[in-house]
Parts: structure tokens; sequence; C-alpha cells
């Protein structure tokens, strides 16, 4: 598994039985985002990284992950 399937992976871990629509609202990101991410459409961005590590911060090692292989992007973790 690459990076980005790892988070994903977590994502759902912490998702569990509820519904997508509740784990984006945890989140703070819309369902819609959230469900390209799942689909893998769309790769999770500064913000949605920001938004998963503040409402989970034990996703924080996988999200180190998937920027360290460079699938992440870090040229905007920069304020």
């Amino acid at each position: 598994m690459n990076g980005r399937e790892e988070l994903i992976s977590a994502m759902k871990r912490i998702q569990g039985k509820r519904n997508a629509a509740d784990m984006a609202a945890s989140m703070g990101v819309t369902l819609t985002m959230l469900n390209y991410i799942y689909a893998g459409s769309r790769k999770p961005g500064v913000r949605v990284l920001r938004a998963l590590l503040r409402a989970y911060p034990e996703t924080e090692s996988y999200i180190l992950d998937y920027i360290r292989h460079g699938e992440g992007p870090p040229s905007q973790w920069a304020p």
C-alpha cells in the first residue's frame, strides 16, 4: 500500500460504522470532498489533512507518511 492508500484506510477505520456524512462533518469538510478522496479521484490536500489532524490526532503518522512519500503537498504547509 502506498501512503495515500494507508491514509484513506486509516480514515475509513476511524469512520467505522458511522456514515461518511458524519465523518465529513466531524472534520469540517464537505461530504462531496470526502467521497472524492475515498474514490481516489482527489488527493487529500492541505486543508483536508489539517482538518483530519485536528479532528483525529491519531492519524498524524499516516499523514506524515503520505507527505514523506511525495504524495502530499509539503510546499503548501508553510503558513
